[in-house]
């Protein structure tokens, strides 16, 4: 937030929940195209529909990769769509051998054109101990000192300087649960930093589907028509349309 651009109050879709919310953030679509409405690792349900985000990435020879926390990540976008995907699932109760930090460490090492890393801890958290809890605060700040060790892995590769890091949720939550339309389930954080973004508090209303279309606009890759995302162009410092009307059908910020 201190060299990036960013917004407390961007908004996630309804149902606000993990699956769901990951698929409109990679396909740039609401759930009504992308058809994604379950919450579990449901593979006979097959992937997200549309072109996302790693298929255009992959499509243009660069080296895509999905480093996660839960297995169910594995149906937002095609196995050809990613040249590598891993994930260490605490929840299936299986020990094993690495961590998902050692997993994306190994990746930034190999290098990689777009990267996904998903950080788990904060939600399993909060579903045990409450939102907001000092529990959840915890993983929240064990995630942190994992990013970080992460970007200093960029860092001595080389890449830092050159990468667009963009940092958000899927979903809020209150309680112990989330996934309904509730302010505090809907609201999250949208933060981007790196080359060419103009620092600062964002005034457009950013919607979970734009992130797709920011990393698109970066990149430089065409943007499918059928997105109801639309690049953050004000994180450029590009002028920004105050009436914009994004977001999905029934859903207002």
């Amino acid at each position: 937030m201190q060299n990036g651009a960013y917004t407390l109050r961007a908004q996630t879709i309804s149902p606000s929940l993990t699956l769901p919310a990951h698929a409109s953030m990679l396909t740039g679509t609401c759930p009504a195209k992308h058809i994604v409405r379950w919450n579990e690792y449901v593979p006979e349900n097959g992937f997200a529909l549309g072109a996302d985000i790693f298929d255009l990435a992959h499509a243009s020879g660069l080296r895509t990769v999905i480093v996660a926390g839960k297995e169910k990540l594995r149906q937002v976008t095609e196995p050809g769509s990613t040249d590598f995907f891993g994930f260490i699932d605490t929840t299936d109760k299986v020990k094993d051998i690495t961590t998902i930090e050692n997993m994306a460490i190994g990746q930034i090492r190999e290098g990689f054109g777009l990267m996904l890393m998903h950080f788990p801890d904060g939600d399993l958290a909060g579903h045990e101990n409450g939102w907001m809890s000092r529990a959840q605060l915890r993983a929240y700040k064990n995630d942190d000192r994992s990013l970080g060790l992460l970007l200093d892995v960029m860092k001595d590769g080389g890449i830092y300087d050159d990468a667009l890091i963009i940092v958000t949720s899927d979903h809020g939550g209150h309680d112990t649960t989330h996934g309904t339309e509730l302010p505090g389930d809907m609201t999250i954080p949208w933060i981007v930093s790196g080359p060419r973004i103009a620092p600062g508090e964002l005034e457009t209303q950013v919607y979970i589907m734009d992130t797709a279309a920011t990393i698109a606009f970066a990149l430089g890759l065409p943007i499918p028509p059928d997105w109801d995302g639309a690049p953050v162009y004000e994180a450029f410092g590009m002028p920004y349309d105050a009436s914009r009307l994004g977001g999905c059908p029934g859903v207002t910020p």
